[in-house]
C-alpha cells in the first residue's frame, strides 16, 4: 500500500466534524454528481488529499462477498415474551448477516444503520473450516450502538470494544452517541470448525450487523 495526492473528495475524505461544523448531513452513499459547494464542507486550502494508492476497486479487504475471515450467521430467533417462545426472524438474520462492518466497504445495502435489530437474540453460525480445531475465545465483530449496561452472551457480561478514530470515551467514561464498529469478545470458548450458537440480550443496544471471527483469543 502506498499514498498518493488526490482532489480532495468531501465525501470520501471530510471528518465528521468538518460536516458538523459546516452543519450539513454526510451523504450515506458515494454521490452520484460532484456535490456543490453549499452541500459540502469547505476544501483544505490546497484541495487535496493524501489517500490510499491501491490498485483495482476500492474496499476494506481483497476479498469478493462470498469469501471471509468471518462467519455470517444462518439462524437468528427473537425472543417473544409475551408467547416465552423463540420465533426465528429472517428479518434480523438479513440485517445481522450483513458482511461489511464499516462505510470504506462501499456496499451501500450493508451499510444502511436504519435498519437495527434490538432485544434479546438467539444466533447460530454454521462450521468454519475443519483444519480451525484449537479451541479459543470466540471474538464477534459487530456494528451498532453502545447499550447503557454490556451486552450478555448466555447470561454472562460481554466486553464491547469501540473502534475508529471517534471511539474515545469522554471524561466521564462515556462514548459519544451513535454507530461503532465493535470488536466483542465473548466467554464462548470453542473451535472454529464447530458450529455455535449462543443467546444475545443486547440489554438496550441496537445492532445493524454480527459477524462471527475465525480467529479468537487463546484459551
Amino acid at each position: 500500500m502506498g499514498l498518493a495526492l488526490r482532489d480532495w473528495d468531501p465525501w470520501r475524505d471530510a471528518r465528521a466534524e468538518d460536516w458538523r461544523a459546516a452543519r450539513l448531513a454526510r451523504p450515506r452513499t458515494p454521490p452520484t454528481t460532484p456535490l456543490p459547494p453549499d452541500r459540502a464542507p469547505p476544501p483544505p486550502p490546497l484541495g487535496v488529499a493524501v489517500v490510499d494508492a491501491v490498485p483495482g476497486a476500492s474496499r476494506d479487504e481483497p476479498l469478493p462477498r462470498a469469501h471471509a475471515p468471518w462467519l455470517r450467521p444462518t439462524l437468528v430467533e427473537r425472543w417473544n415474551a409475551q408467547a416465552q417462545t423463540w420465533e426465528a426472524s429472517p428479518t434480523a438474520l438479513a440485517i445481522l448477516a450483513r458482511r461489511s462492518a464499516f462505510s470504506p466497504a462501499g456496499w451501500p445495502d450493508e451499510i444502511d444503520d436504519r435498519r437495527k435489530v434490538p432485544g434479546k437474540l438467539r444466533v447460530t453460525y454454521p462450521a468454519g473450516p475443519p483444519l480451525l480445531d484449537q479451541p479459543m475465545i470466540r471474538v464477534l465483530t459487530a456494528r451498532g450502538t453502545l447499550p447503557p449496561r454490556p451486552w450478555q452472551i448466555d447470561g454472562q457480561d460481554v466486553a464491547l470494544r469501540p473502534l475508529g478514530p471517534y471511539a474515545r470515551p469522554n471524561t466521564a467514561g462515556r462514548y459519544p452517541r451513535g454507530v461503532y464498529p465493535l470488536a466483542v469478545i465473548t466467554p464462548l470458548v470453542s473451535p472454529p470448525n464447530q458450529p455455535l450458537t449462543f443467546t444475545l440480550d443486547l440489554r438496550g443496544g441496537q445492532l445493524m450487523g454480527l459477524l462471527l471471527a475465525l480467529t479468537g483469543v487463546p484459551s
